[in-house]
This record gives C-alpha cells, sequence and structure tokens, in this order.
C-alpha cells in the first residue's frame, strides 16, 4: 500500500486486502440503513446524466446498491469496505480483482452528519477519476440529504393524515393514547378549544383538474399552506376540502378571515370557494362534533348559494338537509305534481329570486329582468299549478322548503 501523506490519498493494490474474505464482512441486511437501495438508483440516474464514468454507490456495510452497471448491484465492494472500516478521505485502487469485486478507480466516503454511511466509486484511471471526484461526491451527499429530508417530510405528513383522521372521525368519547402520542409529535394541543372551519371548492371542474394534475393539486395546497402560516393555525386537507382549526374568535372576525382567504383564492387561482363554519358559541364538544358541525354547514353553503355559512346562523337549512332523498322527492311531487325538469328548474329559479328579495316584488323582477306584470303572471301560473301562493304567510313556508329540498337534490 503507497500512502501520499499530502492530499491523504490511499492507493491500494487488491492484492493487499484479499486476505479478508467476502463473507466476514457480510451482515445482515435487516438494519436501519440511510442510503436505501431506492434513494440510491435516483441518485445514480441524476449523477449518470452529467458524468460519463460508471459510477457504483455502495451502502454502509459496502455493499453495492445502485450502479451505472447492473452486473455489479448486490456484490461485496471490498474497496468500499476498506474507506468504511478504516475510516478514509478516499482511496484509489490500482487494478482489477474480479475475487474481491472491485475495479480500478477511486471510492469516497458519503458523509451525512459527520458520518459515512456510504460509500461512491468511479471506475477509470487515477488522472481522470481523481478530477471529477470530489464533485460526485458532492452531488451525491447534497442529492442524499435532499431525499432524506423528503422521506422525512413523507413521513411526517403520513402521521400527520393519520392524527386529523383519528381525530376527526374517532367517535369514542374518551381521547385513545395513540392520538395522544401523535398529538404531541404534530405539536397540536387536542386539549385547546377551538372551532372548525371547512373550505370547499365550487367549481366541479376545478376539482376534476385538481385530482388529475397534481401539479395543479399541489398549487391549491402551498395557498392553504400560506394561510396556515400565516394566521398560525393548522389546516388539514381532505379530498377537495380544507379543514382549518381555528381559535375561538368573534363571529364578523371570522367572517372577515374567511373572506380574506376566498377573495385571495379567487384572485390567485380564478376558482370558487364556499366556507362552513362549525359553532361559534359551542365549545366544549369533541372534534368529530365540530366537523360534523362544519360538514353540514358547508354543504348548506354549497347548497344555498352562500359564501360564508355559520352553523348557527340557520337550524332550518341544517335539518331539512338531513331528510333523506326519498321524501325529498316525494315532497316535491306532492306540491307540483308531475312536470318536466325543466319547467321545475325555472319555478326553482323563481322561488330562489323571490326570497331573496325578501318578497318584494319589484327587486325581485329587477334581479330576474321581467316586468313586474310578467313576475304577477308567473306567481299566479304557480297558484294553479300547486294550489299554494307564496305571496301568502302561511304558504311561504311550503315553498321555502321545496326550494331548500331542490337545491339538496341538485347540488
Amino acid at each position: 500500500m503507497v500512502v501520499n501523506t499530502n492530499n491523504d490519498r490511499f492507493v491500494v493494490n487488491c492484492t493487499l486486502i484479499r486476505g479478508n474474505s467476502e463473507h466476514s464482512y457480510k451482515k445482515e441486511r435487516g438494519m436501519s440503513m440511510i442510503l436505501s437501495e431506492r434513494i440510491a438508483k435516483e441518485i445514480i440516474q441524476e449523477v449518470a446524466i452529467v458524468v460519463s464514468t460508471n459510477i457504483n454507490i455502495m451502502d454502509e456495510i459496502g455493499c453495492i446498491i445502485a450502479s451505472t452497471n447492473p452486473d455489479r448491484i448486490g456484490l461485496l465492494h471490498m474497496g468500499a469496505v476498506h474507506v468504511l472500516q478504516d475510516e478514509l478521505d478516499e482511496l484509489f485502487i490500482q487494478e482489477e480483482d474480479n475475487l474481491m469485486n472491485v475495479m480500478p478507480g477511486l471510492n469516497l466516503p458519503i458523509i451525512i452528519d459527520g458520518r459515512a454511511v456510504g460509500v461512491v466509486g468511479l471506475t477509470g484511471p487515477l488522472e481522470e477519476v481523481s478530477q471529477i471526484g470530489k464533485i460526485v461526491k458532492k452531488m451525491t451527499e447534497v442529492l442524499l440529504r435532499e431525499r432524506l429530508s423528503k422521506q422525512k417530510q413523507d413521513a411526517y405528513n403520513i402521521q400527520r393524515d393519520h392524527f386529523f383522521d383519528n381525530l376527526l372521525y374517532n367517535k369514542e368519547t374518551a381521547v385513545n393514547q395513540d392520538i395522544i402520542n401523535l398529538s404531541s409529535r404534530i405539536g397540536f394541543d387536542i386539549a385547546k378549544p377551538r372551532l372548525v372551519i371547512i373550505f370547499q371548492l365550487v367549481d366541479e371542474q376545478e376539482i376534476v383538474n385538481s385530482v388529475n394534475d397534481q401539479e395543479h393539486w399541489n398549487k391549491l395546497n402551498r395557498f392553504f399552506f400560506t394561510v396556515s402560516k400565516n394566521n398560525k393555525f393548522e389546516i388539514y386537507q381532505k379530498n377537495d376540502q380544507w379543514v382549518a382549526f381555528v381559535d375561538f374568535m368573534n363571529k364578523n372576525e371570522i367572517a372577515n378571515l374567511c373572506e380574506r382567504i376566498e377573495i385571495d383564492f379567487k384572485n390567485q387561482h380564478g376558482s370558487q370557494l364556499v366556507v362552513g363554519v362549525s359553532s361559534i358559541t359551542q365549545r366544549n364538544l369533541g372534534y368529530p362534533s365540530l366537523f360534523s358541525q362544519a360538514q353540514k354547514a358547508v354543504k348548506a353553503s354549497m347548497n344555498h348559494h352562500h359564501d360564508i355559512f355559520f352553523y348557527d346562523d340557520s337550524s332550518l337549512e341544517i335539518l331539512l338537509s338531513n331528510i333523506n332523498t326519498l321524501t325529498k322527492h316525494e315532497y316535491l311531487e306532492e306540491l307540483f305534481g308531475v312536470i318536466e325538469e325543466r319547467e321545475l328548474s325555472k319555478i326553482m329559479i323563481l322561488l330562489r329570486e323571490y326570497f331573496i328579495s325578501e318578497g318584494s316584488l319589484t327587486t325581485c323582477a329587477e334581479n330576474l329582468f321581467i316586468h313586474p306584470n310578467t313576475l304577477q303572471y308567473k306567481l299566479r301560473k304557480l297558484v294553479k299549478i300547486t294550489g299554494r301562493d307564496v305571496r301568502k304567510i302561511q304558504d311561504s313556508p311550503i315553498f321555502y322548503v321545496a326550494l331548500i329540498f331542490y337545491e339538496d337534490l341538485t347540488y
């Protein structure tokens, strides 16, 4: 063995390490490896784009786990073993030795957090590989750190999703130990009273785009990540909804917060959100109950064309939305008889504007862009169809319930 003390380069003749048998260095591969085969293969693919020489990556026991030469994968590389055991800064092997699974080239330790987690090897003459060796080593370490960071973030995201799924869908009154342990890791105080706000996409095409286009979906999630960071509350994404856990505040503050988020979302993505807010008066409810309230509120918001719907505001829409579909159909058929869907839709547009206008015929006619006399004609026609008059106090609630049922069934 020749040692160059100027640059700590070790130049090794393979015969000098032949006495150490391959089997003496083999270990059980069930241990936790920082440098996995999948990550090593990804790194090889990226490094090979800018480097023409053959490259091998060995794990922390010296086994080749990725290579530009697939035939070498799975072999124990004795040069890498030497680098790892003797804590060498680099090692150049002069001649090929098939028995020891080594070829002429440079081997450098992969250092992460101050310790060698593997070895990267470049095949070729010293004058060729020494020029690019340190660059390849640095690239490998940078890419590995990126992969490990992503792996760590992915693991955290899985734990976080599992935690919020448990928190929202666990109907047991007592909080189980699993949730408590996860809450500690996530940094979410489950004992702190909060309200639940759900933001949901309105546009069905936007939902389709989000599902089919990962980058589009990532943009939406990045928007809510920024919202979460700026407002210092947790947001959990579930399907086409984003569930926010917000400290209690007064109604105006909540409305202003939600309106600001809605406007920013529309400006950035060109799409509309609807919002459902759980009770702001009941502070002792569990998260499954708060989530259920917010779900009912956002459904009412979607069905009845509100931007923001507070669970406390109207129990009627929420109560009626829980009635089964068959009963809703029967109610509409009883009131309107057998009628074409197109005609029923026109009646519902009329009723919606009538109730939005709070019974003002002048305002209703303006909103529908029709003459007041035309509106009167349509209302009289509705009396003939149903035998009820929406202008009468005793009949008005019947039509309001019909409108809620229709919108529930339609949207």
